[in-house]
């Protein structure tokens, strides 16, 4: 692994502790479940290294394409 990965999975990590801290209810509870939900986190990071985190966009084929394009065509008539 990487300096520069390992130094974005810490600030993932970093950042994930810190949007669950900053959400939950009271303080006591709150520190506790969202720092234990961070480091689950984290440890799952680290032991996927070849994880890619993205999202899969579907691409229209042609046929839908022109099917879209005569579906608001005739829409706007």
């Amino acid at each position: 692994m990487s300096e520069k990965e390992l130094g974005r999975k810490w600030d993932r990590c970093l950042a994930d502790a810190a949007v669950k801290l900053g959400r939950t209810w009271p303080i006591s509870f709150g520190l506790g479940s969202g720092l234990g939900m961070a480091y689950s986190n984290c440890q799952h990071d680290f032991r996927s290294p070849y994880l890619l985190h993205g999202q899969l966009v579907k691409e229209r084929s042609p046929m839908e394409r022109q099917e879209k394009a005569a579906a608001s065509w005739h829409a706007g008539r």
